[in-house]
């Protein structure tokens, strides 16, 4: 006799249902899914994120080379995209650049410090060329490389957002820092960075540094309460050698990149990454950066300000949206 034509007793069956079970304790659920950090992020960092991508696959949301990206990132907290962006546009954008630094159009920051770009500022420590994306269409074609755009988006779950453009003509020295305490988005873990390299970077360049594993170290809260850097707290000084040591302790290794001009290296908002030293002062390092947050999420410049327009990029196959650039600052003649 089957099962399904055996005799059922509903009333015995109820009877043993409501019946006291002794020793028998409350049942707990098994799996809790949890942020890594308790500011939230993507579904990357929810404890669950390797059953969710598995699940992506198997709905085929994800082909078997995305998944094995998206399994890297989530392990690591970044993945490189071999030849993502192209060399004649990389190339347009080189020469962008360069324009940029003979009549003065744009702005770099060294430190905290805002100049008028060319050949002599572009030189200080940590200088960066800001939003070049305001001006060069090139750049906008290249942060939305079809590829890194992908990428992004499959992160996210989201139409993702650029904002921020940093170009970098030589290496920046940086110190190792997170971005999450420099990239104010008003969900604080919500936004991933891509690195492309505008040429061959060569040994002793003052190469990108960075710890794969680093972006689920615990973060810092500055004054005991905030992830966004706060120059005056006891947690800012010496933050650098900080986080080295945190990643060095958790047996991470310090890692340099030394990609192939198109390269292009994605990283999760908690990585800690800097600029190694320059041995050789004469080699350039090239570099664009971008980041990317959600399209509903407001970014660096547009934090609570819902009234500034969002730049259309249609340049086909690259499309989407960046963020306006920096508001205006005085800009200072010189480097004093």
């Amino acid at each position: 006799m089957s099962l399904l034509n055996a005799p059922f007793d509903v009333r015995a069956r109820i009877a043993e249902a409501n019946e006291p079970r002794r020793g028998e304790k409350p049942m707990d659920p098994d799996v809790r899914p949890e942020f890594v950090h308790p500011t939230g992020g993507f579904w990357i960092d929810v404890s669950t994120a390797k059953e969710t991508l598995a699940g992506k696959l198997e709905l085929g949301r994800v082909s078997e080379e995305e998944f094995a990206l998206l399994d890297h990132f989530i392990d690591n907290g970044f993945v490189v995209l071999k030849n993502a962006v192209d060399h004649v546009l990389i190339d347009t954008i080189l020469a962008d650049i360069d324009r940029s630094l003979e009549d003065g159009s744009r702005m770099l920051q060294s430190k905290a410090r805002r100049l008028v770009a060319d050949r002599e500022t572009i030189q200080l420590p940590e200088a960066k060329l800001l939003d070049l994306h305001m001006e060069s269409r090139a750049a906008q074609a290249a942060i939305f490389a079809p590829r890194i755009k992908r990428f992004a988006e499959l992160v996210m779950d989201a139409v993702p957002l650029a904002t921020q453009t940093l170009t970098f003509y030589y290496g920046s020295t940086q110190p190792v820092h997170s971005d999450v305490a420099f990239v104010r988005v008003n969900s604080a873990n919500e936004f991933v960075a891509a690195w492309i390299a505008l040429e061959d970077i060569e040994p002793n360049s003052g190469e990108l540094v960075y710890y794969p594993g680093s972006h689920k170290l615990p973060q810092t809260l500055f004054h005991g309460r905030s992830v966004w850097h706060q120059p005056q707290s006891p947690e800012a000084e010496g933050w650098g050698p900080k986080l080295e040591a945190q990643a060095q302790e958790a047996g991470l290794a310090r890692t340099l990149f030394r990609p192939k001009k198109g390269d292009a290296l994605i990283w999760h908002s908690n990585l800690f990454h800097g600029g190694d030293a320059r041995l050789d002062a004469a080699k350039t390092r090239k570099s664009l950066v971008a980041h990317y947050c959600p399209s509903f999420r407001q970014p660096p410049y547009m934090y609570k300000r819902e009234d500034v327009e969002k730049l259309r990029i249609d340049l086909a196959p690259a499309e989407g949206y960046a963020a306006l650039g920096s508001p205006p600052y005085a800009y200072v003649s010189g480097a004093n």
